[in-house]
């Protein structure tokens, strides 16, 4: 069932991913990337004991 849905789902956004909004799309992922790495160094923290 879930998979019906995501399916559904992109049907009816997957154009706008597609379209004039992927490179808003791809920019995003690029900078949350970059957060993450500036952020974190590349690593997550060590979890303390």
């Amino acid at each position: 069932m879930p998979v019906r849905a995501v399916r559904r789902w992109w049907s009816e956004v997957g154009p706008y991913f597609m379209g004039p909004y992927r490179d808003v799309v791809i920019g995003f992922g690029v900078m949350t990337l970059l957060y993450y790495r500036i952020s974190y160094g590349g690593k997550l923290k060590e979890p303390s004991h």
